[in-house]
């Protein structure tokens, strides 16, 4: 397929067991006055800043004009309730023009395609999301490096679901890639509104996908440390 690169799945040296690691959660900020003036105006759109957090996804509200009241908005990445779960041993890229395409399948030991799972990220949430990824695969240094096969991406009609949010972990030789999202107007909408919102909020699941460790490094390596070259 043009434009896309294409990696799979190798046997890869089993790191250590009971090691246990997981990404940090991010902090989403955003300036709602600028959202507000989007929304009714149709001017600039909202601007966001994104930090790691200790204990959740957060979006928190920086006002442009100083006397202006902060609030904050905090999201929880859902620990149940995943729409799709699926363990994967391929993984592809396909490259669009402000946004991404990544599909994992499971591929049989006869070659047969068992599954197939497609999801996309706009360049902007790649971005927000890098820091946090950063981070996590800073600490897999113990992890080996991964040699993919080739994978041709197949031609068929399938669903792409649209992803905000990505959060990994592992445990010895298990990983998972946990995907989510929420909605950008009802956010704004909630920030623009008079009431309080003290309590979190969970972020729509998408899908959990597991694989082995080494192939997860790969895949996240490849979405945000070969996407910065």
């Amino acid at each position: 397929m043009d434009g896309a690169r294409t990696n799979g799945a190798n046997r890869q040296k089993t790191p250590s067991k009971g090691h246990f690691c997981r990404s940090k959660p991010l902090q989403f900020s955003v300036d709602l006055s600028i959202g507000k003036a989007y929304s009714r105006q149709a001017r600039e759109p909202p601007r966001f800043r994104f930090e790691n957090c200790s204990d959740s996804i957060r979006t928190v509200e920086t006002m442009s004009k100083p006397e202006e009241k902060k609030r904050a908005i905090t999201f929880t990445i859902p620990l149940t309730g995943y729409p799709r779960t699926m363990r994967f041993n391929r993984f592809a890229v396909e490259e669009m023009d402000n946004y991404r395409v990544f599909h994992c399948a499971y591929i049989g030991k006869q070659g047969l395609l068992c599954d197939l799972f497609s999801f996309s990220m706009a360049n902007e949430d790649v971005a927000v999301n890098r820091l946090n990824i950063l981070s996590y695969l800073d600490r897999m240094a113990e992890v080996p490096d991964f040699e993919p096969e080739a994978w041709a991406i197949p031609v068929t009609t399938r669903n792409v679901e649209s992803v905000r949010i990505m959060s990994s972990s592992h445990s010895g030789n298990n990983a998972e890639i946990v995907l989510a999202t929420f909605s950008l107007s009802g956010f704004l909408a909630l920030g623009s509104s008079d009431a309080e919102t003290k309590q979190p909020i969970q972020a729509q699941p998408l899908a959990m996908l597991t694989c082995e460790t080494g192939l997860q490094k790969h895949v996240l390596t490849t979405i945000f440390i070969d996407d910065e070259s």
